[in-house]
């Protein structure tokens, strides 16, 4: 079997040591990003719904108020 020699890193190509903590710096703020992002997400999910229900709610209230009204 052929055996694959990969060439040596070029020392001008090496990541440094301030590179590796600026794109682990990178990774952690965006991980961060999405995190706040979903939770907004969510809350805005929640809180939709939650006025969704009031809503229908009002409506179903309305409604009947308007039933019983016709009915006299």
């Amino acid at each position: 079997m052929a055996r694959i020699e990969f060439p040596k890193m070029r020392p001008h190509l090496a990541m440094t040591k301030e590179s590796e903590d600026k794109k682990e710096q990178r990774a952690r703020e965006g991980a961060q990003a999405w995190a706040d992002y979903e939770a907004e997400r969510r809350a805005l999910g929640e809180k939709t719904a939650r006025l969704r229900a009031l809503r229908l709610a009002r409506d179903v209230a309305t409604h009947n108020f308007a039933d019983a009204k016709k009915k006299k």
